[in-house]
């Protein structure tokens, strides 16, 4: 810089000035995000960096974030900014599926040589609640008085400690409830069966009930639709009650007796098929020739045949009485094999 200076007398004089100018270094940030995340989702939060100096800077950037956790974002490891040069920048944190409801702390460095500017936001992970479940167990008919079990198999899929309880509506308030256990509290990804067993009087009347078995847990309720029938004892009061049908035990009775003839049956057919089957077999041999033939003895003469006494008639069949006595008659046997074979021929 020049500066003159001029005396009275009119002479001037010309002086060179010289000066310098400080170079001054500053920095600043600022930064926003959201405040809230469900597991599995993503956070994103913006940067802003000033250079205050009047100068060039370099700035660089680091990120402290939660375990499990990451982070995006696209700066560069060393920014270069002139002076009072701003850069603003997008970035994203992304937050694990199996991540625990709660407050978060998320934190980014801004630095230069001279300077730190540290900034944190909190972040919430929201709750969710939400479970795998499954009917494990459920009866569909009994008798009255008889009892039914019903079991839910839960496994918890929620980001925090939740109680889980059943109940079950629609039955009759003179029928016995027992749960095991009617609620309880579980942690994330662990697992529980929660069963009712169910117990009607023997006045119980036969009917169709529509049962609902309830699964609650946080603000959620999911459910079961159970229809049992509580079946008619066959007694003749009319009333359905079990009375003088000892719960229905002659009927059970009566239907084992059903099916023990159904069997014996069944047997008896499989003999005669398999008698008939052989005495067809024996037939074949016969007509091919595989048996060696004998001729057959002269017959007596007349003076012996005279002689001979007449044979006293066979003794009427016996009827058998069991079916024991039936399955041991022979004669039952070969009679079923001769139809079997007259069918077949």
């Amino acid at each position: 810089m020049d500066i003159t200076v001029t005396s009275s007398t009119g002479k001037s004089q010309t002086l060179k000035a010289r000066t310098q100018v400080r170079k001054t270094t500053g920095m600043d940030a600022v930064m926003w995000s959201e405040d809230a995340v469900l597991p599995g989702r993503k956070v994103v939060y913006w940067v802003e960096i000033f250079n205050l100096g009047n100068g060039n800077d370099n700035f660089f950037y680091d990120d402290i974030v939660p375990k499990g956790w990451h982070s995006t974002i696209p700066i560069p490891e060393v920014l270069g900014l002139e002076a009072f040069e701003s850069f603003n920048v997008t970035g994203e944190l992304f937050c694990p599926a199996n991540a625990r409801a709660g407050e978060y702390t998320f934190t980014i460095q801004i630095y230069t040589r001279e300077y730190l500017k540290e900034m944190t936001v909190t972040i919430d992970v929201e709750e969710v609640f939400d479970a795998s479940h499954v009917l494990l167990s459920s009866g569909s008919a009994i008798y009255p008085g008889d009892t039914t079990e019903y079991s839910v198999g839960v496994t918890s899929l929620c980001n925090l400690p939740t109680e889980f309880a059943i109940d079950l509506t629609g039955a009759p308030e003179d029928w016995a409830l027992e749960f095991d256990p009617r609620s309880d509290t579980l942690d994330p990804y662990k697992e529980r069966r929660f069963s009712v067993v169910v117990t009607s009087p023997k006045s119980t009347p036969s009917s169709f009930y529509k049962l609902q078995l309830l699964l609650t847990y946080g603000p959620v309720e999911d459910f079961y639709n159970i229809t049992l029938y509580v079946m008619d004892t066959g007694t003749d009061d009319g009333g359905g009650n079990g009375g003088g049908g000892d719960d229905g035990t002659f009927l059970t009775s009566d239907l084992m007796m059903i099916l023990l003839v159904v069997v014996l049956v069944v047997i008896i057919l499989a003999a005669v098929v398999v008698r008939g089957r052989s005495r067809r077999d024996t037939k074949l041999e016969f007509e091919e020739g595989s048996v060696e033939r004998r001729p057959l003895p002269p017959p007596p003469p007349p003076q012996a045949q005279a002689a001979r006494r007449p044979l006293p008639p066979p003794p009427p069949p016996k009827t058998p009485d069991t079916v024991e006595e039936l399955l041991s008659d022979t004669q039952v046997l070969d009679r079923y094999s001769d139809e079997m074979d007259r069918y077949s021929a």
